[in-house]
């Protein structure tokens, strides 16, 4: 599909303010034709993820910023039952994600250049079966996972912006997943010995140096639970063993976040000043957003005129940008970005 803009005429910004807090922006994120959004990733503003396009009957990748407004993209040959998930950009207006190839059916990861050239890569392996990306930094390096089809395991990589690959393994360890990657080139994320083992986290450096660190045993670590992390290396995910989540601060001390009252909390972003988003379910199953500051207090709020108990975040950047998603009175999933100021 070629790149289409759309100078978000009809998106509905919103401007709140209240005594506790700064001004707030809220806008929803509408792609061209879509019938379901689902904002994936932020970075200064700048927000992308993936739409169900009701005319194409596809999942198709989008960015938005007020700036350039809506551009929505295929990867070449996409498997259309599956789609385009763009997860990550940065400063130089580069997007990152991934997608399925129809004439393989592997999942292959993409970065795509402002001027909308993509180019597609794979580990290079013999024998490579699925290459995701997890997450981009400013500087245009990702992180993430692939998966050899000779064996039954997981192991990581990095990406420079120049498409050298590094791989991340850990000797002795079949599953190594890398989640975030942060300005400095610092990676965190999980590994084990085998699928069934205890998962650990680890941190690598640009220089390939690892510190490797364990979650309390209340809390634990689990494969399919994402980590985030800000510029100061501090890192928020969600626990394997309990419905909370947690803060592990760069200098190691960790924090079991619940929000008052919830029967689940989730993060899923940290700022650099150390906010922390995510969201909670009360016992009444409804979800809402909520932002955790540095001093422990929590700020819950809801995308204004959406239908109740429905707002739901999905990331944050290091600027305290927020996206998610939310349903509005016909029951028709929306995205929205939270701008962390009024501008």
């Amino acid at each position: 599909m070629n790149a289409l803009k759309h100078l978000g005429a009809s998106s509905l910004a919103w401007c709140l303010f209240s005594a506790a807090a700064l001004a707030q922006t809220f806008e929803t994120i509408d792609p061209p034709n879509t019938v379901g959004t689902q904002p994936l990733g932020v970075h200064q503003g700048t927000v992308v993820g993936m739409y169900y396009d009701g005319i194409t009957g596809r999942s198709t990748g989008f960015s938005f910023s007020r700036s350039n407004g809506y551009q929505t993209f295929d990867a070449p040959n996409v498997d259309s039952s599956v789609g385009t998930y763009a997860v990550g950009s940065d400063d130089a207006g580069r997007i990152s994600g991934w997608f399925v190839d129809a004439s393989d059916f592997h999942v292959k990861s993409f970065v795509r250049a402002r001027n909308g050239a993509m180019t597609v890569y794979e580990v290079p392996v013999q024998y490579i079966y699925d290459t995701y990306v997890f997450d981009m930094n400013s500087h245009g390096f990702v992180t993430g996972q692939y998966l050899p089809s000779s064996d039954n395991n997981s192991h990581g990589y990095v990406r420079n912006p120049g498409g050298v690959i590094q791989k991340i393994m850990i000797p002795g360890n079949e599953y190594v997943i890398p989640w975030a990657i942060n300005d400095d080139g610092l990676v965190a994320g999980y590994f084990a010995e085998q699928f069934y083992t205890e998962f650990k986290g680890f941190l690598r450096t640009i220089g390939g140096q690892y510190t490797t660190f364990t979650a309390p045993p209340e809390c634990g670590f689990g494969e399919g639970h994402p980590l985030e992390m800000n510029s100061q290396a501090d890192l928020i995910g969600t626990c394997a063993n309990r419905a909370s989540s947690f803060l592990r601060k760069h200098g190691g001390g960790f924090v079991i976040i619940d929000y008052p009252g919830a029967v689940e909390t989730v993060a899923h972003g940290i700022a650099a000043n150390g906010d922390i988003s995510g969201y909670y379910t009360n016992p009444d199953f409804g979800v809402h957003g909520f932002i955790r500051h540095p001093n422990g207090s929590f700020e819950s709020f809801d995308f204004p005129g959406a239908a109740p108990g429905t707002t739901e975040v999905s990331r944050m950047d290091d600027d305290g940008n927020i996206v998610g998603t939310y349903y509005d009175a016909n029951q028709v999933q929306r995205g929205f970005v939270r701008y962390a100021d009024c501008n």
